[in-house]
């Protein structure tokens, strides 16, 4: 095709080419391209990614307005799941801001698992308590990330995931430690666990995973013991009282320690537990309050880190140079120290 002499070699493409292109953009702009011309009609039914995003659908609509964008929205998510063609889908994703029917959801959750869905994220804000049955027994699903307002976790039956690796939970509520036993029981190969903004509000949390090698938790609290004897990575950033509990602390190659206040005295065995149990560990990240924790308070003296090569010291103060003496003493095979000022 010709336009005043310029060839069009982006429509000379091949479909699967064009199709993994638009996988790349959200679903909304990748269907306004099938307006384009009758070659580009239907090319949107190719792609390997699916993006849901109320937020760019209403754009700057009233409130007024919102309510009736919302009924189209519905009808845009069933429009390109019906005429979607491509399975499996590599990723498929859920934003949304307003109220919608739990039954709609459903729906879209399942079109995506009936799809061989590998990635599966969900921004979905309130949601009823039990996670639909469709996602725990997804056989290609590979990364779970599910978004929510105040989530209560129930688990109501059987859970079967044996390809995820990597499972990314915000804002969830664990009030039922048999859920969690059965969640992650059926998690036989995850490797990657992130927590962010979660309560652990049972005695009875306990996260076992024999191949667990990464461990993120952010801003949570209540108690959580985590049996995982490959870790090798842990990041730890509290603000509020939360007891983490990891039974081989001997495993882990990288510990980064955030407590936001140095006045945090119930989480001072916590972390002098964590610190003083990583006697392998290779990179130790902590800020000033960690540092200040772990070296002043307590009498046991600093253990003897023989591998540790890196010490990374963030937000750091004037007088931080002065918990550092145990570390470089205790630390034969120590390369590289960083400092970062507070700003």
């Amino acid at each position: 095709m010709r336009d005043k002499g310029n060839l069009d070699r982006i429509s000379s493409l091949s479909d699967e080419l064009l199709a993994y292109v638009l996988s790349y953009l959200p679903t909304l702009s990748a269907v306004r391209t099938s307006i384009l011309s009758s070659r580009w009609r239907h090319l949107f039914t190719l792609t390997r990614n699916l993006s849901f995003n109320d937020r760019e659908y209403f754009g700057t609509a009233s409130l007024a307005q919102c309510e009736e964008r919302k009924l189209s929205f519905e009808r845009f998510v069933y429009g390109v799941l019906a005429l979607h063609r491509t399975s499996p889908i590599h990723k498929f994703s859920l934003i949304r801001t307003l109220k919608y029917d739990c039954s709609h959801l459903l729906v879209w959750i399942t079109a995506a698992v009936l799809k061989e869905v590998q990635h599966l994220h969900l921004h979905i804000g309130n949601h009823p308590n039990a996670l639909p049955s469709c996602i725990l027994n997804c056989q290609t699903l590979t990364v779970l990330k599910i978004y929510t307002l105040g989530y209560d976790l129930s688990v109501p039956g059987v859970v079967c995931l044996p390809n995820l690796r990597t499972l990314d939970l915000r804002y969830i509520r664990f009030l039922d430690g048999d859920s969690v036993k059965r969640l992650f029981v059926g998690c036989t190969q995850l490797k990657e666990l992130e927590f962010h903004f979660c309560q652990f509000t049972t005695d009875h949390v306990r996260v076992s995973a024999t191949k667990l090698q990464k461990l993120n938790i952010f801003y949570c609290s209540g108690d959580v013991v985590v049996d995982a004897p490959n870790l090798a990575n842990l990041l730890y950033v509290c603000k509020d009282f939360t007891s983490v509990d990891v039974t081989n602390l001997r495993s882990l190659l990288s510990v980064e320690l955030w407590p936001l206040r140095s006045s945090m005295l119930p989480q001072v065995q916590v972390l002098r537990d964590i610190i003083r149990g990583a006697v392998n560990v290779r990179e130790l990240i902590l800020n000033h309050n960690a540092a200040q924790l772990l070296t002043v308070i307590g009498d046991n003296p600093t253990p003897t880190y023989s591998k540790l090569e890196r010490l990374l010291l963030g937000d750091c103060f004037h007088d931080t140079w002065k918990y550092l003496t145990p570390w470089l003493a205790n630390s034969p095979q120590l390369e590289t120290v960083v400092f970062r000022e507070v700003t």
